[in-house]
């Protein structure tokens, strides 16, 4: 779906090295990946020039994580082991702090975020994911994208609540979202794409004015949309609803039942 704003992408115009921070890695079950489909803005950009994007320091810009729930019953949650970012640094960047949070993404009726907020489903109350996480100057002549990660992939870093399944069968969508402290347009976001993501993200001004404006990204050179999908890794596990866990113990205690039945006929 194509929101009625729209804001320009960033365009990273070096090559991209890599630093990685965080976590190692281990055996977690991944939920959803992105970090190999950066979006570009023309065909000539690749792989060097991926699209960015980020909103002003007082603001926690969201995209939506869409996880498969298939099987999974009417009312799953996911907890979560490790969430890694991808920020992208130009050449000369002073670096800085971004702070990375989640949280549910409730009925549109829930929340009013004022003019900017539009006819999709909204952020729900932010919660920090780990604190600010460091980001130093970046002093070479090369484009810089650091992986920024929490959570060691084994022991839960937060649970979602009940996922938003409101959008399309088999698919459970809580919220991702960063802040950054520095606010030139030389550091952000690295845009991703994903078959599966909405095409809406959300400037959000919580906890300051609680308003929000829905909007996605322009288009690319050749005119063609640039959905709103931001690089990130979820690992961790979707949980069924308690009742669906009910329905299939009482399923097998009856399937164990009719077995012993029919052996002691």
């Amino acid at each position: 779906m194509k929101r009625n704003q729209s804001k320009s992408l960033m365009i990273a115009a070096a090559v991209a090295g890599s630093m990685f921070a965080g976590a190692a890695a281990s055996d977690a079950a991944v939920l959803y990946d992105n970090t190999g489909s950066p979006r570009f803005f023309a065909p000539s950009d690749a792989p060097d020039k991926p699209l960015y994007f980020k909103v002003a320091p007082t603001n926690i810009l969201w995209d939506d994580v869409d996880l498969n729930t298939t099987g999974q019953g009417i009312a799953p949650n996911a907890n979560v082991t490790r969430v890694t970012f991808n920020v992208l640094q130009l050449p000369g960047d002073v670096g800085g702090t971004v702070n990375a949070f989640w949280t549910a993404l409730v009925p549109d009726v829930a929340r009013n975020g004022g003019a900017g907020d539009l006819t999709d489903d909204d952020p729900g109350v932010a919660h920090s994911i780990g604190g600010a996480t460091v980001i130093p100057a970046n002093i070479s002549a090369n484009v810089v994208r650091t992986n920024i990660t929490f959570g060691d992939g084994v022991n839960t870093l937060f649970n979602t609540g009940i996922l938003n399944q409101t959008y399309q069968a088999n698919l459970g969508i809580f919220l991702l979202g960063l802040q950054f402290s520095n606010a030139t347009n030389n550091q952000g976001w690295t845009v991703a794409t994903h078959p599966d993501n909405l095409d809406v993200l959300w400037d959000d001004n919580q906890p300051i004015t609680q308003n929000f404006s829905e909007f996605t990204y322009s288009t690319d050179s050749a005119q063609q949309p640039i959905i709103g999908t931001n690089m990130v890794k979820v690992e961790g596990s979707v949980v069924p609803e308690p009742t669906t866990l009910g329905v299939l113990g009482a399923a097998s205690v009856g399937l164990l039942m009719r077995r012993r039945s029919r052996k002691s006929a």
